[in-house]
């Protein structure tokens, strides 16, 4: 026999032996239902107990179900309360434990990445000076301006160039400083020394030296003539002297061929010849030397027995 209920809208059909079982499963006892009339859907029955874990059988089929699906329904909400209790333990302790470690730990990372970045731009971007520059020595004629090497200046933040004289100082009135370019102007005897390029930034500094050598071109005291005329047999005399700082050296040449060393001497800056003849003619040079530059005077000798 089957009996069917209605129960929240819900169609229950079970046969007595299932609910007898379901009974035995919540701790009932079976034989209280024994004398129930099973032709009947619906009986009278005396009232029930509450369902609990202790149920004490309903009287009637209908109450037995809904007991039954109460006692279920208790069961099922215990477990989920169980799962919720769980879940809220679990994320309390998330929420407490693990994020507070995951942060400091990021927190802890972001301030190494931060500091890495600071120091790998630092290390990419920033130096202390570097200075490259030809020593030298520069010359230039005395009145004249004169440009030294380009101060080669490397660093980050951007270094501070500047100049200085050794020893003495920069005359303020002929020297124009441009970054790592010094240009001295109507050059003298005193501009002559060495000349400090420095570079300064706050991570350190550099420095190198160049130096600059001003002459004066030579000037002839004596010359000798442009133009000579001899007879052979006949000696000859060229005087030849000049000054200069450094003093220069006086020698001389001939411009084409070479000459008998035997006949013709050179001595304190004078040329001698003796005994001449027609093939010394020609153009004899006189050179006053100094570094880097020299001055000539030319003469024309002429032997001719006409």
């Amino acid at each position: 026999l089957n009996y069917e209920i209605h129960i929240s809208h819900t169609s229950w059909l079970v046969s007595l032996q299932e609910a007898l079982h379901i009974i035995k499963l919540i701790s009932c006892d079976a034989s209280v239902f024994s004398s129930w009339p099973r032709n009947e859907k619906h009986s009278s029955a005396p009232d029930s107990h509450s369902c609990s874990s202790k149920l004490v059988c309903p009287v009637s089929i209908v109450s037995l179900l809904i007991c039954t699906a109460a006692l279920v329904r208790v069961e099922i909400i215990n477990q989920r309360v169980h799962s919720v209790e769980d879940l809220l333990a679990e994320g309390s302790k998330v929420s407490i434990d693990a994020p507070s470690y995951k942060q400091s730990e990021r927190v802890e990372s972001v301030g190494e990445f931060d500091n890495k970045v600071t120091k790998e731009g630092r290390d990419a971007t920033e130096a202390p000076p570097r200075v490259q520059l030809a020593p030298g020595p520069t010359y230039v004629k005395s009145g004249q301006k004169v440009t030294l090497p380009k101060c080669h200046v490397t660093g980050f933040p951007a270094p501070v160039i500047t100049w200085r004289k050794l020893p003495g100082s920069l005359p303020k009135d002929r020297t124009v400083q441009d970054g790592g370019i010094l240009t001295v102007g109507v050059a003298a005897k005193h501009d002559i020394g060495s000349y400090v390029c420095h570079a300064n930034n706050y991570l350190g500094e550099a420095s190198a030296v160049t130096s600059l050598v001003v002459l004066s071109v030579p000037k002839f005291n004596t010359k000798p003539p442009e133009t000579v005329i001899k007879t052979p047999g006949d000696k000859l005399s060229l005087s030849c002297s000049a000054t200069g700082d450094p003093f220069p050296t006086i020698s001389w040449k001939r411009s084409k061929g070479a000459w008998e060393e035997e006949r013709i001497k050179v001595h304190r800056g004078s040329l001698n010849i003796s005994a001449l003849n027609e093939g010394d003619s020609g153009i004899y040079i006189c050179e006053a030397k100094v570094p880097y530059y020299t001055i000539e005077a030319r003469t024309e000798l002429v032997v001719t027995s006409k």
